[in-house]
């Protein structure tokens, strides 16, 4: 089963879901509105970076794709990634994958050896984290080995905020052994069995309906 930013964060946020969730596949997330909305955005800005094509219902945020337009590079959008347990380039989705994630926006300047990567919002900017684009970064830096610096940007596209980070390669090695970690975390669990719950105000938009903390949304 391959790793992701959002299967890792899943854990940290709560063991007993994850292994229910994702292990199990006890329980499915509900998709809501705010999901579907989320999905139609990420759809409209993808396509129109990559074809032109008009946002349509979207057009609110016609200033924000006109501004990623126009930074200067190669602009790959949705970019599937997937790295093997010897962290390399695999099929995002097949036998060997051991981790993976997909870009919404990847923007490399090859003359200057520098790639962007931005991740599109459609919720609160209240806690952001760009451990997501610290896990997109080191996998580009595993994709494409002349890029030598990646600047992310957490989009929070309702809010007009953007959260930048800046990861260099030269650091690489040892962000990896903090994401090592933590998957050695799971890995320890599995061998065990043993995934505790952890309750948190998360546990009202949590599906596993068996869980004794699990609770209606008020």
């Amino acid at each position: 089963m391959a790793y992701s930013y959002s299967a890792i964060k899943e854990f940290k946020n709560c063991p007993r879901k994850y292994y229910e969730t994702r292990i199990l596949k006890k329980w499915q997330q509900e998709e809501t509105d705010a999901m579907r909305y989320g999905t139609d955005v990420h759809e409209a800005l993808e396509l129109h970076i990559k074809e032109g094509k008009p946002l349509g219902p979207h057009s609110r945020f016609q200033e924000i794709a006109n501004a990623l337009s126009k930074l200067n590079g190669e602009k790959l959008t949705e970019l599937e990634m997937g790295l093997d347990e010897s962290l390399n380039p695999c099929e995002f989705l097949g036998e060997h994958t051991f981790i993976r994630g997909i870009a919404d926006l990847v923007i490399i300047d090859w003359d200057k050896k520098t790639a962007s990567v931005f991740d599109y919002k459609t919720g609160s900017a209240k806690y952001p984290d760009t451990d997501q684009l610290e896990l997109m970064a080191l996998m580009l830096f595993r994709y494409y080995p002349e890029i030598e610096r990646v600047k992310g940007g957490l989009l929070f596209i309702l809010h007009d905020k953007v959260v930048p980070a800046t990861f260099d390669k030269a650091d690489a090695r040892e962000k990896w052994i903090k994401w090592a970690a933590q998957i050695e975390k799971i890995e320890q669990c599995k061998d065990t069995g043993v995934f505790n719950e952890n309750p948190s105000g998360l546990c009202g938009w949590c599906p596993c309906k068996t869980c004794p903390h699990q609770r209606e949304r008020k």
